[in-house]
């Protein structure tokens, strides 16, 4: 099951994040990481962490209703980034954290999709995160 995010406008309010999926655990019985991973970094972590990327779409954020990784960082919004798998390239989306995400030394804007290649590294409140392939 996918799990794709968009942005919905109300009137007289501002957007909001929603997952257009009913099951926010759910994972799929195929794995679709086509040998994608990220590499994390921690502070204060002698090793880094492998991720697998088995969805096409990936939420990192601190709640576990909403996130298929959960970063504990301080600083980290309840669903914080977006990679999505299209074709074989992946792009990462800024879910409107408050803390931001810095990708490749520089700030995102929330909601634009940045294009993300083998090596690029992004920042969510000090975790450092790095796309590898297989």
């Amino acid at each position: 099951m996918s799990q794709r995010t968009e942005v919905l406008s109300f009137p007289g309010g501002e957007g909001a994040t929603v997952l257009l999926s009913p099951d926010a655990t759910a994972r799929p019985a195929v794995q679709h990481s086509a040998g994608a991973y990220l590499e994390l970094n921690e502070p204060n972590a002698a090793n880094p962490q492998r991720i697998e990327l088995y969805q096409p779409h990936f939420i990192i954020g601190r709640s576990p209703d909403v996130a298929q990784f959960v970063a504990q960082g301080v600083g980290t919004s309840r669903a914080h980034v977006e990679l999505s798998r299209e074709g074989g390239d992946y792009v990462l989306k800024d879910l409107g954290s408050r803390n931001g995400t810095v990708l490749k030394g520089e700030s995102m804007v929330p909601y634009k999709e940045y294009p993300l290649m083998e090596g690029d590294a992004f920042i969510i409140a000090g975790w450092t995160f790095t796309l590898r392939r297989g």
